[in-house]
């Protein structure tokens, strides 16, 4: 049976029109600048893995009975640079646009819930912020590129934390992050129901056990921490 799919939430995985604009860009961080976005960070959208793009099914209620808990299932993850003027532009790769680099205004606007609310977001950053800006860069140069709905590795296009992949890299192009097989399903080996949904609604198979690194993989990578920063 075909699933009610509730688009507007698909927005969390669009963006907006690509804005280009250069700025000198900060690559080390004082005392001050630790509760405040930096060039470089790494912004971590989640959700529970309860959630549902279809607000009408019981996946997420089976999926709760099942587990027991309400774990987090990250969802996205975007660079975000801060300009000459401090202001907070984000790069990243969606479904609607590809590679892109938008303000950091219209990516919140975009993962505006029903509610009025966000979903929960997290910023990381590298412990060794030293190229922050250089990686920044690298990124830029991949806007434009198309979304890679298959999650592949080795095709000429990009998914979410690919670019990051892509983008991090030393002197030699090594990527400071590693390869893995994707996982998508929660540690009791359930598939959560809002990437059945997506992936349904894009009409691709999970891509489960390719070769390639999600935002949850991102996230438990010791070079980076968590930053102190009050998201608005």
């Amino acid at each position: 049976m075909k699933r009610n799919i509730n688009f507007t939430l698909i927005i969390l995985m669009l963006s907006w029109c690509c804005i280009s604009c250069h700025g000198n860009n900060k690559n080390t961080y004082t005392d001050n600048d630790k509760n405040s976005i930096q060039t470089g960070d790494l912004l971590f959208v989640e959700l529970p893995y309860t959630y549902c793009l279809n607000e009408h099914s019981a996946d997420s209620i089976l999926l709760k009975q099942l587990t027991g808990r309400e774990d987090i299932n990250y969802i996205h993850v975007a660079i975000l640079e801060k300009d000459e003027n401090d202001s907070i532009w984000v790069i990243d790769a969606t479904l609607a646009k590809g590679v892109d680099r938008h303000p950091y205004s219209q990516f919140l606007e975009a993962f505006t819930l029903n509610d009025g609310s966000y979903p929960n977001m997290k910023i990381m950053r590298l412990k060794n912020a030293e190229n922050a800006a250089k990686y920044v860069e690298n990124a830029k140069q991949f806007c434009g590129t198309a979304y890679d709905c298959s999650f592949l590795i080795d095709n000429d296009s990009l998914y979410c934390s690919e670019l990051v992949y892509r983008a991090y890299v030393n002197d030699k192009g090594e990527s400071l992050f590693q390869l893995c097989p994707i996982n998508f399903m929660t540690e009791d080996s359930l598939m959560p129901p809002y990437w059945d949904d997506l992936f349904m609604l894009i009409d691709k198979k999970i891509p489960q056990g390719n070769t390639g690194i999600l935002p949850s993989d991102l996230m438990k990578d010791d070079q980076l921490e968590m930053a102190n920063v009050k998201l608005q």
